[in-house]
């Protein structure tokens, strides 16, 4: 099971909404304006906890890839434990940033909104954390993949649309691109 750690973002302790809607986001645009667009059309501040989800997946044979040294990138040296520490670092960073940067955009709605940075794969991640939390509804945004890529890469709203416990509503590429 993965691992997640709550941010309490702009939550008041005594506020019991009466929906929890369970956003994912991630580092790209459309994740971002998917927020936006469900801040203008979806969420009620009067009875909605938002929830945005962010899903680091740290894979640590990337960690080869991604420093700068050139013995890494030729796979003459392995990853030392430090480079492991400072990558995890560099990770959780950025999605605490994302989480930040999202959640801004419901604060400035008085929106009550925490954020979870789960470290593993995001479908199941986010599959996870639905079955244990249940939310009332999942929002998302399709990120305009063709369906070669969706096949190939994978595609955490198809996933989502079919393995969630919770209400599953994808907003259409079209709308937040």
């Amino acid at each position: 099971m993965p691992t997640y750690e709550e941010l309490v973002i702009g939550t008041a302790e005594n506020f019991t909404g009466k929906r929890t809607l369970l956003l994912p986001v991630d580092v790209s645009e459309t994740a971002y304006r998917a927020v936006v667009w469900a801040s203008e059309h979806l969420v009620n501040p009067d009875t909605d906890n938002v929830v945005l989800v962010n899903c680091r997946e740290v894979v640590y044979p990337l960690v080869n890839l991604l420093v700068g040294n050139s013995e890494y990138r030729q796979g003459m040296k392995a990853a030392s434990q430090d480079d492991i520490v400072t990558f995890e670092k560099e990770s959780k960073q950025l999605s605490h940033a994302v989480l930040a940067r999202c959640s801004k955009v419901l604060q400035d709605k008085k929106v009550h909104v925490k954020g979870i940075s789960i470290v593993g794969d995001p479908r199941h991640g986010l599959t996870d954390y639905i079955a244990e939390h249940k939310p009332d509804l999942v929002v998302l945004a399709s990120q305009g993949k063709s369906a070669l890529k969706a096949a190939y890469l994978g595609s955490v709203s198809n996933y989502l649309l079919h393995h969630s416990k919770s209400a599953v509503t994808i907003i259409p590429h079209s709308l937040v691109a």
